[in-house]
């Protein structure tokens, strides 16, 4: 059953929500199924559909995968070249240890000789990753799941904060039919609000979140993350004041 729930992320059908880059994974388990296990996985492409909206598309990088699963397994440093959000590139050295499919993206966990530290790193972002001579022992202090449970996404500075945040009875139904967290505390109030309490690494991402909700979620503590949705909400209010009103704008502007 693993290995059946295993495969389907990897499944390169362009109604699943996973990439084909990640091709070369699903062959791998592939080999390791039976006739009979093999045939329900290929239903399950069939029968279980997702989509790919705002996810990268790995087509191109399913040698660059296959590299980062090999040395993910084999322990062999890499020589990293990554690009940063603001375009730059650097070169550094990584012990592998995690190729992680969140949402249908893959990212890289793995400890940065650069920053001495554990970086998780978006496979889309990787230029080039060469094998070095170098191995490493397996690492007796990192907890993957303990890693990925403390943060909200993907991001984290490594210290789990307390939230408690408020929401508005028309998406409290929204609120308690999904997981949001391994820590959440829903609670219910009289009017049809709930208001929502976890411990989260990753701030930023908790604002990104709560903005989507707009007028319906609000903070409650801590007043850093209340700062942070603040200034997010300033930043978005002022592009819309420095742009002209749609009837301003010429057509090519508009679109049409």
């Amino acid at each position: 059953m693993a290995l059946r729930g295993a495969r389907a992320p990897c499944s390169t059908s362009p109604r699943r929500p996973s990439s084909r880059g990640l091709q070369s994974l699903s062959d791998k388990l592939d080999a390791l199924l039976g006739p009979e296990q093999r045939r329900f996985a290929e239903q399950m492409d069939e029968i279980v559909v997702g989509d790919r909206f705002g996810q990268p598309d790995h087509a191109e990088q399913r040698a660059l995968i296959e590299t980062l699963t090999d040395a993910c397994a084999d322990r062999v440093t890499l020589s990293l070249t990554y690009r940063t959000s603001r375009g730059g590139e650097t070169t550094r050295r990584v012990d592998p240890y995690k190729l992680w499919l969140h949402r249908g993206t893959a990212y890289l966990v793995a400890h940065c000789h650069l920053r001495q530290a554990i970086r998780t790193f978006s496979v889309a972002r990787i230029a080039a990753a060469e094998p070095t001579d170098a191995t490493f022992a397996a690492p007796t202090h990192f907890d993957f799941d303990r890693y990925v449970e403390q943060r909200f996404r993907i991001c984290g500075d490594g210290h789990p904060t307390p939230l408690t945040l408020w929401f508005a009875p028309e998406v409290a139904p929204d609120l308690r039919e999904r997981t949001w967290h391994p820590t959440q505390h829903l609670e219910p109030a009289a009017d049809g609000a709930v208001t929502l309490t976890m411990t989260v690494d990753g701030l930023q991402e908790v604002a990104a979140w709560l903005l989507s909700f707009g007028p319906r979620a609000r903070v409650l503590s801590p007043a850093t993350l209340a700062a942070e949705v603040q200034s997010q909400l300033r930043a978005a209010l002022a592009g819309y004041e420095t742009t002209p009103p749609p009837s301003e704008l010429t057509p090519d502007v508009r679109g049409t």
